[in-house]
C-alpha cells in the first residue's frame, strides 16, 4: 500500500534526520521544498517572503530533528510549521500596516506646513470633493472618526465591521487623502 510505503519511508528519513544525517536533511528538504514553496508563495502573494518562510520551515526541523516522532508523518509535521509561519508573517504584514496608517494619519491631523488649509471656505470644499472620492464605506468611517469624534470601537459598532477593519480604513482613507493634498501643493 502506499500510504504505508510512505510512512515507512518518512519515518526511516525522520530516525537518519535524528542522528544527524544530513543526506536525509537533503532528501526531505528536495522532496517537500518545491510544493511547499509554490504554497507559500500562493498565500503569501511574495517570492522572497515564500522562500523565507520556507527556509525556515526546515530550519525548524533540523533543529527539533532530535524531537520529532517518527510514527507521525512528517508532511503534516512541515505542513503545519508552514502554514503557522505563513500566518505570523501575515499578521505582522497586517500589524504594521496599522502601525503605518496611524503614523500617516497622525501626520494628517498634524501638518501645519501644508499650503491647503481646510479651515477656509475653499479648503473644506476642496476636502469635501476629495472625501467624496473616497468609497461610500471608507467616506463614512473616515467622517464618523474626524467629523463626528467617535472612536473606533464605536463606529465599528455602527458598521457592523471588527474594530481592526475600521482602523485599517481610517489608516487607507488617511494615506489617500495626504497623497492628494501632498499632488496639490
Amino acid at each position: 500500500m502506499k500510504v504505508s510505503g510512505t510512512h515507512q519511508i518518512e519515518s526511516l528519513l525522520i530516525s537518519r534526520l535524528q542522528a544527524g544525517d544530513k543526506a536525509a536533511f537533503e532528501t526531505i528538504y528536495l522532496h517537500y521544498y518545491p510544493q511547499f514553496e509554490a504554497f507559500a508563495r500562493f498565500e503569501l502573494k511574495n517570492e522572497e517572503l515564500a522562500r523565507d518562510a520556507v527556509h525556515d520551515v526546515f530550519l525548524t526541523l533540523w533543529s527539533k530533528r532530535a524531537s520529532l516522532d517518527p510514527s507521525l508523518s512528517l508532511k503534516s509535521f512541515l505542513y503545519t510549521c508552514l502554514k503557522n509561519r505563513i500566518l505570523n508573517l501575515i499578521k505582522a504584514q497586517h500589524n504594521a500596516l496599522l502601525r503605518n496608517g496611524q503614523v500617516v494619519e497622525q501626520q494628517l491631523l498634524a501638518s501645519h506646513d501644508t499650503e491647503l488649509s481646510f479651515g477656509t471656505h475653499e479648503g473644506m470644499q476642496r476636502l469635501s470633493a476629495h472625501l467624496a472620492a473616497l468609497p461610500e464605506k471608507r467616506r463614512k468611517i473616515v467622517e464618523m472618526h474626524f467629523f463626528q469624534g467617535l472612536s473606533y470601537p464605536e463606529i465599528a459598532q455602527r458598521v457592523d465591521l471588527s474594530v481592526n477593519t475600521v482602523k485599517m480604513y481610517v489608516s487607507q482613507s488617511a494615506r489617500d487623502l495626504k497623497a492628494i493634498i501632498e499632488n496639490e501643493i
